[in-house]
């Protein structure tokens, strides 16, 4: 009775691990879908003069937006991960 108990619960983590992995694969992929699509968007609607607004604006910052959203999905997948253990 306890080791099928504990089979069973064995099985309930990692369909719970499974579910949290894809839940934050989705979330990432939309975020990145959603950032690329934005700023195709943007680019073409804030121009003054000819010029684009969006040019002046450094790349550095849109970089780091999506490197820190990497770190916190990692650090989600890791906390998921150690969780299980």
């Amino acid at each position: 009775m306890m080791k099928e108990l504990a089979e069973l619960l064995k099985i309930a983590e990692e369909v719970e691990l499974k579910k949290t992995f894809s839940q934050s694969l989705s979330t990432g992929l939309s975020f990145l879908f959603s950032s690329f699509l934005g700023l195709y968007l943007l680019r073409y609607q804030f121009s003054f003069f000819g010029r684009n607004i969006l040019a002046d604006v450094p790349f550095i910052v849109w970089l780091c937006l999506h490197i820190l959203f990497a770190l916190l999905f990692i650090g989600y997948i890791s906390a998921a991960w150690k969780r299980r253990r």
